[in-house]
């Protein structure tokens, strides 16, 4: 019997554009979602062991995130439960789950896959314990842990601070609120070079972690300077900072997944803005 690869979150925003992804491949998925199955509810266990057999592929990615309370995290730690519940008697072929660079200790200004991490807040706390949940719950032949940075890109429903809020600020016609003279490094990645990369992953990766990120650090001042220079009618607002910042420079190798695709053109800040700015409302 052939095995199945199964998407679990993907009506999310990475979810979403990596079915696309597979799809282009002629590669058949299978879509675990909410209209589906409810990670939350202890029904989902029944839905995951009548779908689910032994030799299928999953890419866990569902999650409620930003997870900023306790609240959050006792239903996203659910969500895995519940799923290592369904699957228990189940040994897969491989599973991928997206965690977060969060996880890395704040004080690591170099980061690579073996970098030290730490629980810094309860999103950073969440996806750790639940990387600890598939390692030693799971059983597959591979399981792999991916950690990507700040993901770009059109429809990215969390708005989070970067390229995304100050576009949707854009969008709106407000300004930019920058924290203090955004001097924070950071890096960034496009959702479709995500895709490619998970996709990539999961077909011939081994076990183990993987970083992504495009490898181009840039301040968020810079990224808003980028912004307002091809929308000039907006403004940059700078606002008063309420605590020292404890990571100023967040820097990644990305030697591990240049190896899978060496040939890989990062989609760049500039050629996305380039080829999005008439599709932004002028407001």
């Amino acid at each position: 019997m052939h095995f199945k690869t199964h998407i679990i979150g993907s009506n999310g925003f990475v979810g979403r554009n990596l079915v696309k992804k597979f799809e282009k491949t002629s590669t058949e998925v299978f879509s675990i979602n909410r209209t589906n199955c409810v990670l939350v509810s202890s029904s989902s266990i029944n839905y995951l062991k009548e779908n689910i057999s032994n030799g299928d592929e999953i890419i866990f990615i569902s999650a409620i995130a930003p997870c900023r309370n306790l609240e959050d995290f006792s239903l996203n730690i659910t969500m895995m439960k519940n799923f290592i519940e369904g699957v228990k008697e189940i040994e897969l072929s491989s599973i991928l789950y997206l965690s977060s660079d969060a996880v890395y200790a704040k004080s690591i200004t170099k980061i690579d896959e073996g970098s030290e991490v730490a629980i810094s807040n309860y999103h950073s706390g969440m996806h750790l314990m639940r990387e600890f949940m598939v390692h030693k719950e799971i059983k597959s032949k591979r399981k792999i842990v991916v950690r990507p940075t700040s993901i770009f890109g059109v429809d990215d429903p969390h708005k989070s601070y970067g390229p995304n809020q100050f576009l949707d600020s854009v969008k709106s016609g407000n300004e930019i609120q920058i924290h203090g003279l955004g001097e924070e490094i950071r890096e960034h990645i496009h959702i479709n070079d995500v895709c490619e990369l998970l996709y990539l992953i999961n077909l011939k990766g081994d076990s183990g972690i993987y970083n992504l990120s495009s490898g181009i650090p840039i301040s968020f001042n810079e990224v808003a300077q980028k912004i307002i220079h091809r929308f000039p009618n907006i403004s940059i607002k700078y606002g008063k900072r309420l605590s020292e910042i404890d990571d100023p420079i967040r820097i990644y190798s990305v030697e591990k997944i240049r190896e899978l695709h060496p040939l890989l053109n990062f989609e760049s800040l500039d050629s996305y803005l380039d080829r999005i700015k008439d599709e932004v409302p002028k407001c």
